[in-house]
């Protein structure tokens, strides 16, 4: 087992299927005239644990419960000097609208728009996911499963898709 160091530039990130596994969710992100999708999740609280931060932020993002017992860590990915670490996880839940900070970040002007949204896995490969190794996966999980050992990457890019101004 590894041993990672959380510091304040770690964040945790849930790939959350439903009960069927057939769809993802994710959050669908518009913001400075980009829209992208990245996986539910955030910074942890001081001294927190990883599991019950990222419970605590996958509930304020998308009111989803995630399943006991069904988390594992999946790795870890490194960019421009944050970690950001990923765990699949299920839910029996439907998404409801962010509670908590996250609410008041759905419609803010400087914020864009913080959507929470299922996404078939047959979709994905078209979408803008901000991080190409994640996508990645995602697009190889019907087929493959996740990862059997842990990843730890470092991204050099992070993809987004203009937004067409109306």
């Amino acid at each position: 087992m590894s041993i990672w160091k959380f510091t304040k530039s770690t964040s945790v990130r849930g790939l959350i299927l439903n009960a069927d596994e057939t769809h993802i969710c994710l959050i669908r992100r518009e913001k400075r005239g980009q829209l992208y999708y990245v996986a539910p999740g955030g910074g942890l609280e001081k001294g927190e644990d990883p599991i019950v931060g990222l419970r605590r932020e996958v509930q304020e993002e998308t009111g989803l419960t995630l399943e006991a017992g069904g988390i594992a860590r999946l790795g870890t990915i490194e960019f421009d000097g944050t970690q950001q670490v990923y765990y699949s996880a299920r839910t029996q839940g439907q998404l409801i609208a962010p509670s908590g900070q996250e609410a008041s970040l759905l419609w803010q002007k400087d914020n864009g728009l913080f959507h929470p949204e299922w996404i078939a896995f047959s979709a994905l490969k078209d979408l803008p996911f901000v991080s190409p190794v994640v996508l990645k996966l995602l697009v190889a999980y019907p087929e493959q499963g996740w990862p059997h050992a842990e990843f730890h990457v470092r991204e050099k890019e992070r993809a987004t898709r203009k937004l067409k101004v109306s």
